[in-house]
């Protein structure tokens, strides 16, 4: 599962991520909505996006839980604030750890 994440799929968009964020996937973390910074691309929910640092280096590859707008409307936000933003659509992560290769 984890090469076909990192080599099998075409990467549709790029997720930004804060410092904090960073660490975490480098620890096999999740990705929450809290540490995201930027997106880069339009794509669907359950899409191949790089996670990348503020240089725009690709630390990892990952499917993302969102659909870029709506992650896009609620980065950077606690998931209180996404539940009310954007109701029932919001997932636990932006990114699930057991979907996270890093590179």
């Amino acid at each position: 599962r984890k090469r076909w994440i990192a080599q099998g799929l075409a990467v549709r968009g790029e997720v930004e991520l804060d410092a904090v964020s960073e660490l975490a996937v480098r620890e096999g973390k999740s990705v929450f909505t809290q540490g995201v910074v930027s997106i880069r691309g339009e794509f669907p929910a359950d899409s191949a996006v790089a996670l990348v640092d503020s240089d725009r280096k690709e630390i990892a590859r990952a499917l993302v839980n969102l659909p870029s707008l709506s992650l896009d409307r609620i980065k950077g936000c606690h998931s209180k604030e996404a539940s009310a933003i954007l109701g029932d659509q919001v997932a636990d992560e932006a990114v699930h750890r057991d979907n996270i290769v890093l590179l």
